[in-house]
């Protein structure tokens, strides 16, 4: 494998990201505009419909986290093509990277959503900076907490939260992670 399947897939995994990004941060009437599908979703009283909407954030959320769990897999494969001193060094770069509680949740948030359940989702409007209307995008804690095959840090993640988890930030810190991580690991190997 070279750098550049491991710079395709990373560039994958952050346009999955800007769409699911986009989805659940644009203001409403840009949405609408942008997205002409997305005319479904609110009805008369200007409230979100859940049917199309979610399909969209399902698709999305599904896209970004199996192909940031691919992206691992990628990573992985890559660095074993090198001597044993640079797999060492490239292990400590990950556990320095992705070794805390919002990782842990986030990859097992994959499985969740691919071997449990599609998770019901709480949406609400809310005011953006700048007096935008924007949708909140949340899960049950305590709906999460009922699923018995998290891994512990993801259970800590979880049980550390508010009541309802706010996917919108969560997604946003992790992608800030896996750009920081990736630049180091694709600059090294240029």
């Amino acid at each position: 494998m070279d750098i550049m399947q491991l710079v395709n897939m990373l560039e994958v995994v952050k346009t999955n990201y800007k769409e699911i990004d986009f989805l659940l941060n644009a203001d409403i009437a840009y949405t609408l505009r942008k997205v002409n599908e997305i005319k479904a979703i609110i009805d008369k009283d200007g409230d979100l419909k859940e049917p199309f909407y979610f399909q969209l954030v399902y698709r999305a959320t599904i896209n970004y986290l199996a192909s940031a769990s691919a992206l691992i897999d990628y990573c992985r494969k890559f660095v074993k093509q090198f001597d044993k001193q640079i797999q060492d060094e490239h292990s400590i770069k990950v556990k320095e990277f992705f070794n805390n509680d919002l990782c842990y949740f986030v990859k097992d948030l994959r499985n969740y959503y691919l071997h449990e359940a599609l998770p019901r989702y709480s949406i609400k409007s809310r005011q953006f900076h700048e007096g935008k209307d924007g949708v909140l995008y949340s899960l049950s804690k305590q709906k999460l907490l009922k699923w018995d095959s998290w891994k512990v840090r993801a259970t800590t993640f979880i049980a550390n939260n508010t009541e309802h988890l706010d996917m919108t930030l969560i997604l946003k810190k992790y992608q800030t992670i896996v750009d920081n991580f990736y630049s180091e690991i694709i600059v090294y190997n240029r």
